[in-house]
């Protein structure tokens, strides 16, 4: 009886830990779609599209173990993310994207 008891909080324990990662991961994907869309003036479908990309690279590079070949697969994960934004988003946007993330441009208030 004692054993089926653990068994099943280890169960609970472990679905719980597993959802609110999951939530996590979403909750960031969301935050960083936030930050660019109305700087790259994305459509609602192209905000919906790049959350579940955001999402795929987020768990992704969450699942990869510190190791020699970290970066190469940080590497192709990030290149897999590229393609599948190139694909929804315009050139523009795509161009936008590049700079807003690679911190070229600052969200600091323009000062007259």
């Amino acid at each position: 009886m004692k054993k089926l008891l653990f068994i099943s909080l280890c169960i609970i324990f472990y679905t719980s830990c597993a959802s609110s990662q999951s939530a996590v991961i979403n909750r960031e994907a969301q935050q960083k779609v936030d930050k660019v869309k109305t700087l790259i003036n994305l459509t609602d479908e192209q905000e919906k599209k790049m959350v579940g990309i955001e999402q795929e690279f987020i768990a992704g590079a969450k699942k990869l173990n510190y190791s020699a070949t970290y970066s190469s697969r940080l590497g192709a994960l990030k290149d897999k993310r590229d393609t599948q934004l190139k694909n929804i988003l315009t050139r523009d946007q795509y161009i936008k994207l590049g700079i807003v993330e690679n911190d070229k441009i600052k969200n600091v208030p323009v000062r007259f």
